[in-house]
């Protein structure tokens, strides 16, 4: 009875503590010890009270505990349902069944301070997760209800009560644990949502100051920032309030400060939000009579800042940019002045949608597209990260070799296989840059080109490619893994083994006779090979010349960056951990070229069959600006994602 009793009692504050006046501590560690000792003191009244033991008391400190994981464990799944299902849920519903996770943390959290529990810090992360997530989601709940005129009293109590409980939460690990990231977080979104800008503001630049204090001393007491420092997370509740109320000098100093903060990495939600926000208030060139400072130079230096840092927009992020600058027209435009609402235009300014055609001309604005290639330190890092997956992958890969062997137990064993493949791919490298002879103009992934349109090696394929190589005046280079130059080999697809012919055979020899083949060893994954080639100095043999071929070659070979990279390989095993996704993009746009070759209809090695290549793409997939047709100003033109052909094009006039 007593036990229930201490479950329904309201007790919501901790009492008040004896204040600590020690002149050898610091504000902090006052602040922390006037706590536990409110704390202790909380704890024993309650013993006192309920007549309570103390095994009995810290059972039901655990209790309490365990339903903040529990409620955690039960959120983490309702999110992953959600994610999973992929469908639109009502709000109102949603957040009814988040309540639930919600209602239970905060009786949990008045009944800890009641009891005088000393919180750990895991447990006071735990609260804070469950109820910053789902706050957000029971105001806009009570705000559906309203508007519905629904009477709901237990999604109306919500948010305030939840609020008021994470504020408190996050003070008592303040005070236990100092501050960091997340806190600082916490209590911006809050403050501003009271209203209290100028608070926040206050608590953005201690935080900020106490980050670049942080850097030069680690013994800073107030605040101890996380290992990242200041994030894009914990400044985004300010510029969020700036570009609603269209504070534009604060947007700007805002965006300054946190571009300068090398620890910010800004993403294309927040991007947009300013650009959106700035088109919206007209200061993006959409209006009259605004002062140099903003208009086209200003969307210039951040749209810049944009593609350095985001390579395309989600339809959401577009339709929100249209949006902005639909707005900003009818707003600031004169009534002399039309909108073209399909084709969103408004004198020297176009917001439009267009499907870029093959060859990279936007229909809207006449302007070009290019084709960006990596430069000297990205084509650096792509060469030095494939030897560092070569030696990271080689044993994974090595593994996976033994399980297809018709007989693993006659597979080679080793048990030093990841620097076999580090060091293979090393003496490749090095190869490539002492040999002598011409330069190497096109790299040929063997396998590929010897699987295509069948389930078994064809070297015929391969002898054809390599001839209309050369017919081109390419020189290539065929990169095969050792497996398939054996005179017979395990097929694993098929679970046979598969026999080379002797006209197979003459291939091989041809190519090894005029050095056109290297063989990968066995063990490695050949990948890494072809891929490592498209990017070597070969320093030797090039002595510092440019193998690109124009667009306008006299003897008509293919134009593009050389080497090119032959394959049909869509690299699906590499997009993700190879390198960042603007180096991919580029090394995959600019070198990789795709093939087609025409089937047999009788003997593949006496029908005439014709070979074409294609490059893999005419222009880069990556926010670009290029020059309008009448020299006035940059057209920028955004892919949106999972789009192929669609892109949003922006030109202001300047």
């Amino acid at each position: 009875g007593e036990v229930q009793r201490l479950f329904i009692i309201q007790t919501r504050y901790l009492s008040p503590g004896t204040h600590i006046d020690d002149d050898d501590d610091d504000d902090y560690n006052k602040d922390k010890k006037s706590l536990q000792k409110a704390l202790q003191q909380q704890s024993l009244r309650v013993l006192q009270q309920y007549n309570f033991t103390q095994a009995e008391h810290s059972f039901i400190t655990r209790c309490l505990i365990y339903i903040g994981d529990a409620c955690a464990k039960l959120q983490q799944q309702s999110q992953r349902q959600t994610r999973q299902q992929n469908q639109d849920i009502d709000t109102t519903t949603n957040t009814r069944s988040t309540s639930y996770h919600q209602l239970p943390i905060v009786v949990a959290w008045y009944k800890l301070k009641q009891l005088g529990w000393m919180p750990g810090d895991t447990c006071l992360s735990t609260y804070m997760y469950i109820l910053s997530t789902t706050c957000a989601a029971a105001a806009a709940a009570t705000a559906t209800d309203s508007t519905t005129n629904s009477s709901n009293s237990s999604i109306e109590l919500v948010p305030p009560v939840c609020e008021d409980t994470l504020l408190e939460v996050v003070t008592c690990h303040d005070w236990m644990y100092q501050s960091n990231e997340k806190t600082v977080s916490i209590r911006l979104k809050g403050l501003i949502g009271k209203g209290r800008v100028e608070e926040a503001e206050e608590l953005l630049a201690l935080y900020v100051q106490e980050c670049d204090k942080h850097k030069q001393n680690s013994d800073g007491k107030s605040i101890i920032p996380d290992k990242n420092g200041l994030r894009l997370r914990t400044c985004l509740p300010l510029m969020e309030h700036y570009c609603q109320s269209g504070d534009v000098e604060s947007v700007l100093r805002l965006y300054r400060q946190m571009h300068e903060t090398p620890s910010v990495h800004w993403d294309a939600e927040a991007y947009t939000l300013v650009l959106s926000s700035l088109a919206r208030f007209g200061y993006l060139g959409v209006a009259r009579n605004i002062t140099n400072r903003y208009g086209p130079e200003l969307f210039e230096t951040i749209v810049r800042d944009m593609a350095e840092d985001v390579l395309e927009l989600s339809p959401e992020a577009v339709t929100s940019l249209e949006s902005g600058f639909r707005e900003g027209l009818r707003i600031h435009r004169t009534s002399a002045e039309s909108l073209n609402d399909d084709i969103e235009t408004h004198n020297s300014v176009i917001v439009e949608r267009v499907e870029i055609p093959s060859n990279g001309t936007c229909p809207s604005t006449g302007a070009e597209l290019r084709l960006l290639s990596l430069d000297e330190s990205q084509r650096q890092h792509v060469h030095d990260t494939l030897l560092e997956m070569a030696k990271q992958r080689s044993h994974e890969f090595a593994n996976n070799v033994r399980k297809s062997q018709e007989n693993p137990s006659d597979a080679l064993c080793s048990s030093n296989t990841e620097s076999l493949g580090y060091r293979a791919l090393s003496n490749f490298s090095e190869w490539l840059d002492t040999r002598e002879g011409d330069p190497f103009t096109s790299i040929v992934d063997g396998a590929n080109v010897a699987y295509y349109g069948h389930s078994s090696v064809h070297y015929s394929s391969l002898k054809l490619v390599v001839e209309r190589l050369e017919e081109m005046g390419e020189t290539p280079l065929v990169v095969m893994p050792w497996k398939y130059i054996q005179p017979s080999f395990y097929v694993s697809s098929l679970k046979s083994r598969d026999i080379l012919t002797e006209k197979d055979g003459e291939v091989i020899q041809w190519l090894q006779e005029k050095e056109m083949m290297y063989v990968v060893p066995r063990l490695c994954l050949d990948d890494y090979f072809w891929m490592l080639a498209s990017v070597s100095n070969q320093t030797n043999s090039r002595r510092g010349k440019d193998l690109s071929v124009a667009m306008d070659d006299q003897e008509n070979r293919f134009a593009g960056m050389r080497p090119m990279l032959v394959t049909n390989d869509q690299m699906r095993d590499h997009k993700l951990d190879l390198l960042g996704p603007r180096e991919f993009r580029r090394w995959y746009s600019c070198h990789i070229v795709n093939y087609h070759i025409d089937n047999y209809k009788n003997d593949e090695w006496q029908d005439e069959r014709n070979v074409r290549f294609y490059p893999a793409d005419y222009y880069s997939r990556e926010i670009q600006g290029n020059a309008h047709p009448s020299g006035k100003g940059t057209v920028w033109h955004f892919p949106i994602t999972n789009s192929s052909d669609w892109w949003l094009g922006i030109w202001i006039e300047q």
